[in-house]
């Protein structure tokens, strides 16, 4: 099973979440790839099942997404996790992270 929070920050260090994030920049896995992969089949079998009478162009995968890249940014903003939010989080472990490089 996943780990929680609290096992995660005692862990991973703060340069290592802040890898792991320019990792998932470069190269996403998890929900938003599997999301996108399974539009590109979803997609294929509507086209393939097209009545070209009824719909004359090609369907398209970002038609078939689940989870849309603005609904995914405009979620959790304002909530809080241990009084925080999203925001402050990112700042507090960019901090961390820069303090843990400099005592290297």
């Amino acid at each position: 099973m996943g780990r929680t929070v609290a096992e995660l920050e005692a862990a991973l260090s703060a340069s290592e979440w802040l890898d792991w994030q320019r990792f998932f920049a470069v190269e996403p896995f998890g929900t938003p790839l599997l999301d996108v992969i399974q539009a590109q089949t979803r997609a294929l079998l509507a086209n393939i099942n097209r009545n070209d009478k009824v719909r004359g162009h090609p369907f398209e995968a970002g038609e078939f997404l689940l989870f849309s890249r603005s609904e995914a940014e405009a979620a959790p903003e304002s909530e809080t996790v241990n009084g925080l939010t999203v925001p402050e989080w990112r700042l507090a472990l960019y901090l961390r992270a820069c303090a843990e490089r400099i005592q290297e």
